[in-house]
């Protein structure tokens, strides 16, 4: 702010400055910056040998923004499961503050600003450590503050049966084998399964016939869970066929299909030339040769009880074909009106077993003689 004397004088001086501003006695200029908030009336007075003269001015000083924790101590360092809900974390805006806005926040985790109340809420969705920050905005400098949220993943509850899905009740009672996060607890349904909740041992000798499914869930923070489908039965039960028994070479490939509680083993064929899928039993119909093929699915022994083997019977065909058996030429004959033409005849082959025409002329007719 520059001040200038007239007449008489000769130097100024200052009174009633904000902290951090001065006035300057030779030019009459005041600089600085203010340090405290307040509304200052300042007085600038003329020095000289002749009356002097005073002027006055105002400077006033606003706070800048400002924000602070206002929600429960702790709320800002949150550790919380992926995909559950966070505490909300509220921050005041003061000063001369008039907004707010937040950075790096985990997906799933947003905020809002109603009056002076910031609010952080939300179920992050993303695992991980978040370092946010607010930040208070205003006419005057803007203030931050930050804060943590730790997002921790569901723990790993996988957990197999290494000896398969299907026992004998009369077999060697199966374990659980945790490759997830120990010391959950086992449970089935439906629950007249014998099954030891900490272990997953399973008395098969004193559980009933029939399919459980087996859940295992991890013993937390952030506990999750997953199944295991295990089948007790008198014997394994191979028994299998497949929807029809002939098949074409351009058919869509047959997969087995299994009597109730059965199951598949290894699947093989009676000759090299059916090409069928030791695992899954597919038959690959456009590269399997025609015949009649015995397929047979073999369950090796476990858990104490004996092999099981079936078998089924499958034929390929051939596609069907179509060949002029008849002299050349008479596929394409020119005749009289009501004169009698050439017999024509067609040999079907491969997988036909009948055939018709269309296109023919009245008086000309077709018949299939196998």
């Amino acid at each position: 702010i520059q001040y200038q004397a007239t007449g008489g004088g000769t130097g100024y001086t200052f009174a009633g400055l904000p902290p951090g501003v001065t006035g300057d006695i030779t030019t009459g200029l005041i600089t600085g910056t203010p340090s405290v908030v307040g509304f200052y009336t300042y007085t600038v007075t003329t020095t000289g040998t002749c009356a002097q003269t005073s002027i006055t001015g105002t400077i006033d000083v606003t706070p800048n923004a400002t924000v602070s924790l206002s929600s429960p101590v702790g709320t800002n360092s949150q550790t919380v499961c992926i995909n559950s809900c966070i505490a909300n974390i509220d921050y005041t805006i003061g000063g001369t503050g008039t907004g707010g806005t937040v950075t790096g926040l985990p997906a799933g985790a947003t905020f809002n600003v109603v009056g002076n109340i910031l609010t952080i809420s939300g179920c992050p969705s993303v695992a991980g450590l978040f370092t946010y920050t607010v930040t208070a905005t205003g006419n005057c400098a803007s203030a931050t503050i930050t804060g943590t949220i730790n997002v921790s993943p569901l723990q790993d509850p996988s957990f197999t049966y290494l000896t398969g899905g299907t026992y004998c009740q009369t077999g060697t009672d199966p374990f659980a084998t945790i490759t997830g996060i120990p010391g959950g607890t086992f449970s089935a349904i439906p629950n007249t399964l014998v099954i030891n909740s900490s272990t997953g041992l399973i008395d098969l000798s004193a559980s009933p016939l029939g399919i459980y499914t087996i859940q295992y869930v991890t013993p937390g923070p952030c506990p999750d869970s997953t199944t295991f489908a295990l089948n007790i039965t008198l014997a394994p039960s191979a028994t299998f066929n497949y929807p029809q028994v002939a098949y074409c070479q351009n058919d869509i490939n047959p997969f087995p299909v299994f009597a109730p509680l059965a199951s598949g083993g290894a699947f093989t064929a009676s000759s090299g030339s059916l090409i069928i899928d030791i695992n899954s039993g597919e038959i690959d119909l456009a590269n399997s040769a025609p015949g009649t093929y015995t397929v047979t699915n073999t369950i090796a022994p476990a858990g104490g009880c004996a092999a099981a083997v079936a078998t089924t019977v499958v034929t390929v065909n051939p596609n069907a074909t179509i060949l002029l058996s008849s002299a050349a030429g008479t596929d394409a004959q020119v005749v009289c009106i009501n004169a009698p033409l050439t017999n024509i005849t067609y040999s079907i082959g491969g997988g036909g077993t009948g055939a018709g025409a269309i296109g023919l002329p009245p008086g000309v007719s077709g018949n299939y003689v196998g």
